[in-house]
């Protein structure tokens, strides 16, 4: 499944730079910058359901230290969508965060569609 994500998430940024050709210099940057962010969020996402799974504490405060840092950088993204996508995923990322530290059940699931919401803006 971690390696159906990235491979997605790859082509999504694949296909984005294809289409770049079409824009001005700014907004390859911007999509480029996107792209390069959805795969790496994607990829904080798969190692955080790796880190719940394992019941890794350590590993879930590494991945979702990662995450916080890709969420970092989508806000400087001059896009309203990304940057509302930014905000829902610190909002998701919070809740699995407090879950994983109360020992309830943690949810991934709004992690990992706003992280593919993040993947459609980006190549859309």
């Amino acid at each position: 499944m971690e390696n159906l994500r990235r491979a997605a998430a790859g082509l999504a940024a694949v296909t984005v730079v294809t289409a770049a050709g079409l824009l001005t210099a700014c907004d390859v940057e911007r999509v480029v910058d996107c792209a390069r962010l959805a795969v790496s969020i994607t990829g904080s996402v798969d190692d955080i359901q790796q880190a719940v799974n394992d019941n890794d504490p350590d590993a879930l405060d590494a991945a979702a230290t990662e995450l916080d840092g890709s969420i970092e950088e989508l806000h400087g993204i001059d896009d309203e969508d990304v940057q509302a996508l930014g905000d829902s995923l610190a909002e998701a990322a919070e809740t699995v965060r407090v879950d994983a530290q109360e020992g309830v059940e943690v949810d991934l699931g709004p992690l990992s569609d706003v992280a593919g919401q993040l993947t459609d803006v980006c190549s859309g």
